[in-house]
């Protein structure tokens, strides 16, 4: 099962790159050629032997053939955190196929969409809806009630963020902030309802407050930077729907001990 899993994750990891290249491109996606990875520098598509980021850089240049650009570092991150992603699923619960593929599907799906937001500041609503109904269709394999609970959890996390995105508009509108920069995109309200379908309800509300504390940490992370470097906070901005993701599947995968821990850590102030 464990080496079935490093193969899945190595094919995963080819599909996240080869789509975070793809789906944001002006030409019209093709399933045929839309998963395979493309270099960033010339847009031309990889060599079969480069699809893989790792083997190519342990094995072959590393870079593009066509305009010998290196291979980006986010490649070998995403191969390598889905190679070992993929197996520790299999520590997370149950630890059969239907498991493994439920949860592949989410960490792929979760590191995607965080590639894309960080990359371009942007959320495919087609791509989102897509993994959604998929996930959903999954859940009623576990019975009627299982989907409920996503769906509820789903709504939740949709009517949360709606409220977050309309105070930001109003707060930007009352300190005269600009209309090209948003507290909150509309992106994030999706992605906050995509995370409350994997995590149902009530984990939703846990995985909100833990995207809150994630970005508000970044935040001010990026504040002192900035002031460090001298730089205009007001023209900063920061992709929120990484932290969003990363809250989700930490709560999908490791929902009652990372609870546990969080209330072990409230408790001691």
């Amino acid at each position: 099962m464990i080496l079935l899993a490093v193969v899945l994750g190595w094919i995963s990891a080819v599909v996240v790159n080869g789509l975070a290249d793809n789906l944001l491109r002006e030409e019209a996606w093709s399933l045929r050629s839309g998963w395979i990875p493309r270099c960033q520098y010339c847009d031309s598509p990889r060599k079969f032997l480069d699809w893989s980021a790792v083997i190519s850089t342990l094995f072959f240049s590393g870079r593009c053939r066509r305009c010998s650009a290196p291979r980006p570092l986010r490649d070998l991150l995403t191969e390598a955190f889905l190679w070992l992603g993929f197996p520790l699923i299999l520590t997370t619960g149950r630890a059969d196929i239907h498991a493994l593929l439920t949860g592949g599907m989410i960490l792929s799906a979760g590191i995607l969409f965080s590639i894309i937001d960080f990359e371009h500041r942007a959320v495919i609503g087609e791509a989102v809806l897509f993994v959604s109904l998929a996930l959903l269709l999954d859940g009623l394999t576990y019975g009627v009630d299982y989907p409920i609970r996503m769906l509820i959890g789903g709504l939740t996390g949709f009517a949360v963020f709606l409220l977050l995105f309309l105070l930001g508009k109003a707060l930007a509108f009352l300190f005269g902030i600009g209309h090209d920069i948003e507290p909150l995109g509309f992106g994030d309200v999706i992605l906050a309802a995509f995370i409350g379908i994997i995590t149902g309800w009530p984990a939703i509300l846990l995985a909100i407050f833990v995207s809150i504390f994630l970005g508000g940490f970044a935040g001010l992370g990026m504040a002192l930077i900035l002031a460090v470097r001298r730089s205009p906070l007001k023209n900063a901005t920061m992709a929120y729907g990484p932290y969003l993701l990363t809250a989700g599947l930490l709560i999908f995968f490791f929902g009652t001990p990372f609870l546990g821990g969080i209330l072990n850590i409230l408790s001691a102030f």
